[in-house]
């Protein structure tokens, strides 16, 4: 701790700046560096004030406070970056309506960001853009914003804005959609579908490489991870299996309860697919013992999906129950609804008919509050189960 004077926000910012200088045994400064480190960060101190607010909501999710806070910040100084980076992405979160503005506050970002020779920002700016082009379906013009950002990042060893610029390129071809009037011919689909997913997984190498580098293994968990499931999607069982044992691998040395959960459930997942029923139970038992609360359904699911396969329909039900049971102190119907639509199923299975047409119904409720496709199907099923 360190006791600077009272005075001015911006010159109490200088004394600390001037302090850490010193802890860190930095010498003097050229002229452009003391124009660059001391000038004041925003036109008043009331912008730097409001984007603190701004920062401070964001947590909370209230989407609308955040945004003014933003605004009241530009009203005082609409030059000040950090602000205008941060309304464009919550505009982003809005979602398509919100797409256009935040286009355009990236746009202005970038514009500064060039004007003052802030390459930091201009790849924000970049990358911004790019993902507003990405979420429109522009995937070529996506594509050579997010080269442009990589290529800033590389340019000034940004290491951290070279990953971001990865992942975005990579999930730009995990998401890239066939051109509306292609062939529905299925070899070429299937020839697309794997030349995109190929691309990926080229990009997730890379990153993946340069969290290696980096020691960071707290994100090496999850990106392994995602690159596993990519080489499931290509159909190479073996780097893929590879790839999620170094997932959690890292997650135990990050100390990541969260990563070593999920890791564990694919984990689970593969060997489901591959039939090691034993393997199977035990990575999702032990996901089951690491996971936060409202991951646990998920591995519930995941464990009942274990017993189906072995055809176990008593065993899978009894976690399709468990997995309810928490579903129901939620909000996701979707998941409700799926889940107790199998529970219906399998007591039928079991001959406990009564048990069967009450989950049965309940799921009907569901579908019903959901405008589900699925209700007419369900009131089908629920007629010939009574006539039963």
């Amino acid at each position: 701790m360190v006791d600077l004077p009272a005075g001015p926000l911006f010159e109490a910012l200088d004394g600390a700046t001037r302090w850490l200088l010193e802890q860190l045994g930095v010498g003097s400064l050229t002229a452009e560096a003391q124009r660059l480190v001391f000038a004041p960060p925003a036109r008043s101190p009331s912008a730097l004030e409001y984007y603190a607010r701004a920062v401070g909501t964001a947590e909370s999710g209230r989407l609308d406070d955040v945004r003014h806070y933003l605004m009241r910040a530009l009203d005082y100084d609409d030059q000040y970056r950090p602000a205008l980076a941060m309304l464009a992405e919550v505009h982003v979160r809005y979602g398509a309506a919100g797409l256009s503005p935040a286009a355009m506050y990236f746009r202005v970002l970038g514009e500064l960001a060039r004007r003052d020779n802030d390459p930091i920002d201009r790849a924000v700016a970049e990358l911004g853009q790019g993902t507003v082009l990405h979420l429109t379906g522009a995937f070529e013009a996506a594509y050579m914003r997010y080269e442009t950002a990589l290529a800033i990042s590389f340019e000034r060893d940004a290491v951290y804005g070279q990953l971001a610029a990865i992942n975005n390129l990579a999930n730009l071809y995990l998401t890239r959609p066939p051109p509306a009037d292609a062939p529905q011919d299925p070899i070429r689909l299937e020839q697309f579908r794997r030349h995109n997913l190929t691309r990926a997984a080229e990009w997730q190498e890379v990153g993946l490489e340069l969290l290696e580098q980096l020691g960071d293994v707290v994100a090496e968990a999850p990106t392994a991870g995602k690159l596993a499931l990519t080489y499931e999607q290509l159909g190479d069982a073996d780097r893929a299996l590879a790839l999620h044992r170094r997932s959690l691998a890292a997650a135990e040395r990050s100390g990541s309860r969260r990563n070593q959960a999920s890791a564990c459930l694919y984990l689970g997942q593969w060997y489901q697919r591959a039939r090691r029923w034993d393997e199977s139970l035990a990575a999702m038992r032990r996901c089951l013992e690491l996971a936060e609360p409202q991951m646990k359904p998920a591995a519930h699911l995941a464990v009942a999906g274990t017993y189906q396969a072995m055809e176990q329909p008593g065993a899978a039900l009894e976690q399709f129950e468990r997995a309810y049971e928490l579903l129901r102190e939620h909000s996701d119907l979707n998941s409700q609804l799926a889940c107790v639509h199998q529970m219906a199923e399998l007591r039928m299975q079991l001959g406990r008919r009564a048990e069967a047409i009450t989950a049965l119904q309940e799921a009907i409720e569901i579908a019903h509050a959901l405008g589900s496709s699925e209700e007419p199907a369900l009131r089908a099923k629920l007629a010939e189960w009574k006539q039963r």
